[in-house]
């Protein structure tokens, strides 16, 4: 990601609220560009020594899976760095969000390119990084999908993200799961 403009408030607002090792997605600018042309970028908030383990040159690992959980459908975004194997980071998408999520999955069905900033545990920028989105496919599906489903409240969606969390505890197990698949 090229220059970014004023970093949002709600960003820095999330980044105190979140400790270090979690990640959350918002839409950002780069110098110069209208709020329509802000991109979802992926925000990673991590300790300063884990985040030094990143070479300039990374790859990235991307792993979807959308669920239905009590007519809910959740999507699970997994990442890993080559860099930070024993790392792995994980977010939900609640796509029926009129506003946030919906826009979040339109962005991520059909941005070629997925913006990642880490910040360490200061909440000071520590670089951003560019890769392909691989999962674009998996979006662009989804987000076909989405027409199946009745609206749902916020409610709901945090009670069957809830229901997810207690079914898949470990990460790396649902990981392993599904990263074999995508290979």
């Amino acid at each position: 990601m090229g220059n970014l403009g004023e970093i949002p408030e709600r960003v820095k607002e999330g980044l105190e609220q979140i400790p270090p090792g979690f990640v959350f997605f918002d839409f950002l600018k780069e110098e110069g560009q209208s709020d329509e042309e802000a991109c979802l970028a992926l925000i990673i908030k991590d300790e300063q020594h884990r985040l030094n383990r990143l070479k300039p040159v990374v790859s990235v690992q991307l792993v979807t899976v959308g669920m239905d959980i009590d007519s809910i459908f959740l999507i699970d975004v997994m990442i890993q760095f080559s860099d930070m194997e024993d790392t792995l980071y994980e977010f939900h998408i609640n796509a029926k969000d009129n506003d946030w999520g919906r826009l979040a999955l339109d962005r991520l069905a059909s941005q070629n390119k997925l913006y990642i900033t880490f910040y360490n545990e200061k909440n000071e920028p520590h670089r951003n990084i560019v890769v392909t989105n691989t999962q674009r496919k998996d979006f662009i599906k989804f987000k076909m999908r989405l027409s199946e489903w009745l609206q749902w409240s916020d409610e709901q969606f945090n009670e069957a993200k809830e229901k997810f969390l207690k079914t898949y505890p470990d990460v790396y197990k649902l990981w392993n799961k599904y990263a074999k698949k995508k290979r």
